[in-house]
């Protein structure tokens, strides 16, 4: 009896640590691309994702002035309010997933001439 309570007890632990590491990397496998909001530059500033992939913008703790991604323009019926992220100089996070094909423009609306970012999203 003690031999089969053990072994219930092993295997319930192993799939429920193997359920946990799984559900931790679900988003993670979303990501398409990652782009980092540096200085005054977004690296990289030309990007491609397939439908339904985020992009994982990371502010750099270096920065010295705050930064923020905008939405400029993009697909036909697209809204800005899913793609503005906060200000800030760092620990923001901001992943926006991007459902509609096409191209989308961002910039930093305190560096417009600067910070420009072009996202190409694919079938």
């Amino acid at each position: 009896m003690r031999r089969r309570l053990a072994a219930a007890a092993i295997l319930a632990a192993t799939g429920l640590a193997s359920f946990t590491a799984t559900a931790a990397s679900a988003p993670e496998r979303e990501v398409g691309a990652t782009v980092r909001v540096v200085s005054f530059a977004f690296k990289d500033d030309d990007v491609g994702v397939k439908s339904g992939q985020r992009i994982k913008f990371k502010w750099s703790g270096n920065n010295t002035s705050p930064h923020n991604v905008t939405l400029r323009d993009g697909p036909d019926g697209v809204g800005t309010r899913d793609f503005t992220s906060e200000t800030g100089t760092s620990a923001i996070r901001f992943a926006p997933k991007f459902v509609v094909a096409g191209t989308y423009m961002f910039r930093c609306t305190i560096h417009p001439d600067l910070m420009r970012l072009r996202v190409t999203v694919g079938n």
